[in-house]
């Protein structure tokens, strides 16, 4: 692996021998070399991810747009069957009272 230094206390390497594909280690994960370590410490010590947050990761060019539609889609269908069968409990809460009227 070839080092280049970049006067950052992690490694920039090639990912293989003759590609020119430089990555930057940081914390263990590799990142493009567009990456700088501040951002990754300041996202580490303030980032706070919620609940219902979903992170897509693919590599470059490795069908990142065609993924968010799946999931997208995956989406889509949880919801109808969540929220249809809110809609059901509704209507049934409904018959429920006018029942006991």
């Amino acid at each position: 692996k070839k080092v280049v230094n970049w006067n950052w206390s992690e490694n920039v390497f090639e990912v293989s021998s003759g590609t020119g594909m430089m990555v930057v280690n940081i914390f263990g994960v590799l990142y493009p070399p567009i990456t700088f370590p501040k951002s990754v410490y300041w996202l580490t010590d303030n980032f706070i991810p919620k609940e219902y947050d979903i992170f897509i990761v693919t590599y470059p060019k490795c069908g990142t747009t065609w993924m968010q539609k799946i999931c997208v889609e995956i989406m889509k269908i949880v919801l109808s069957k969540t929220n249809g069968k809110q809609q059901e409990q509704q209507e049934n809460e409904n018959e429920n009272e006018n029942d006991s009227k």
